[in-house]
């Protein structure tokens, strides 16, 4: 996403106060056209329907206005809502539930009609909710051009938008300047500093890179692309060209191996070892994310943020993006559109949501202010990754491609491994 300055001065607005002004305009004229919406809904009125669908209960019969959100989301989101619901008549009710078990509730209610008016959760969801007719499209308006546009792609199924993206997230190399004072340059060039630190007893595990048994194909993604590997074509959204197997991702494994061979990197390091790797001056580079960051600058202060380097290829990580979705049976849809319209599309709320879970803001005015080197690092390495393909042929890559990364990184011959590899996933999408 481009981060440009904000000019300040006498004659321009602050993002922060330009936002309060132009939602203070927009909530006069919200309010005005809420009422109408909710008389509408009550009357049945077909002039209220938007692309998202129409509300099955009218707000103006429950009152309550709900969102699924995680515990360090919902203080944020909770007092931006209040602010919505005092504005417009109506009680606004953040319900707390663990992120990983609201694509869960979500497909569930979608059945039983437990559902709340939005929530937030990943765009890799989107193969799963949009198939299932779980979610509804989220017409972004005029402000499609606030966000990154790699946000913006990521919230994009087969040609629609389908919701809110508020943070994006990517894993980059986070680096040890004693034991790296420059970014490797290529990873050859890392090779080979890494191969002096093992000889030189400077660095047991050079790299840390989290594989375990089962293998971490989302870790490993930014080394296998950098020497010529994908997964499905055109950016991960052509499932008919599939990757696994072909002569990249041969290259991607021959390089693990390599690696592996010298004791640059252990098949064995889980999270936890890497974590303890890194923080322990063991390791010059950690390969992770953000949400790491803290552990690593307060156990190596000087710690940087380099991009995993180019071997063959550009080095792609996957881009996450954090998103609000509305469910397609929401009793309150055109509220929940109102209210992402009119306050989550605004610096002020985005700026919160950074304050509240430091991950680089998916609305480019709020990104641009950003000023921490560690997570300018994430951002500026993420500017050349892909979104996390979002099909639901994902399903069949995540464990074949990782116990295909343990394996080359045990010794198994790196051709026969991908290609059988490929060969499963294949097979097991076409079993879908």
């Amino acid at each position: 996403m481009p981060l440009s300055g904000v000019p300040y001065g006498p004659v321009f607005l602050s993002p922060r106060n330009g936002a309060s002004m132009r939602r203070t305009a927009k909530a006069g004229a919200a309010a005005a056209s809420l009422a109408l919406l909710l008389a509408a809904c009550s009357s049945g009125d077909d002039a209220a329907t938007t692309d998202t669908p129409a509300a099955s209960e009218p707000a103006a019969s429950s009152g309550t206005f709900t969102i699924w959100a995680d515990e360090t989301r919902t203080p944020p989101i909770q007092a931006e809502c209040d602010k919505f619901a005092e504005a417009n008549g109506i009680t606004c009710d953040v319900v707390q539930i663990d992120f990983g078990d609201i694509r869960g509730r979500a497909v569930q209610g979608s059945q039983t009609g437990d559902v709340p008016d939005a929530f937030i959760g990943a765009h890799d969801w989107l193969g799963e909710l949009v198939t299932n007719g779980v979610v509804a499209p989220v017409d972004l308006g005029a402000n499609a051009g606030s966000f990154g546009e790699v946000a913006v792609k990521g919230v994009t199924y087969d040609g629609k938008t389908y919701g809110v993206p508020y943070a994006v997230e990517n894993i980059a190399m986070l680096t040890n300047p004693k034991l790296s004072p420059e970014c490797p340059a290529s990873l050859d060039d890392l090779q080979a500093a890494g191969k002096k630190l093992k000889d030189d007893g400077d660095a047991s595990l050079p790299l840390a890179l989290q594989i375990g048994d089962q293998g971490d194909a989302y870790h490993w993604y930014p080394l296998y692309s950098a020497d010529g590997g994908y997964i499905f074509g055109d950016g991960g959204t052509n499932v008919s060209d599939m990757g696994v197997g072909k002569e990249g991702s041969i290259k991607a494994a021959e390089r693990l191996q390599a690696m592996a061979d010298e004791g640059l990197l252990k098949a064995s390091v889980t999270g936890d070892i890497a974590n303890e790797s890194y923080t322990g001056g063991d390791s010059a580079w950690w390969i992770t994310g953000p949400w790491n960051a803290e552990a690593a600058t307060k156990a190596i202060p000087e710690t940087v943020v380099c991009p995993v380097p180019n071997g063959d290829s550009t080095s792609q990580p996957f881009i996450g993006v954090q998103t609000f979705f509305i469910p397609t049976k929401a009793p309150n849809a055109l509220i929940a559109q109102t209210f992402l319209n009119d306050y989550v599309m605004t610096t002020e709320f985005m700026d919160a949501m950074y304050a509240a879970d430091p991950r680089p803001p998916a609305w480019t005015e709020s990104a641009a202010k950003i000023t921490d080197p560690i997570t300018k690092g994430f951002i500026d390495f993420g500017l050349q990754g892909i979104p996390q393909p979002s099909v639901p042929e994902m399903g069949a890559v995540w464990e074949a491609l990782g116990l295909a990364q343990f394996k080359v990184a045990t010794g198994e011959d790196p051709t026969k491994t991908m290609e059988e590899a490929g060969a499963a996933i294949d097979a097991a999408i076409a079993a879908q």
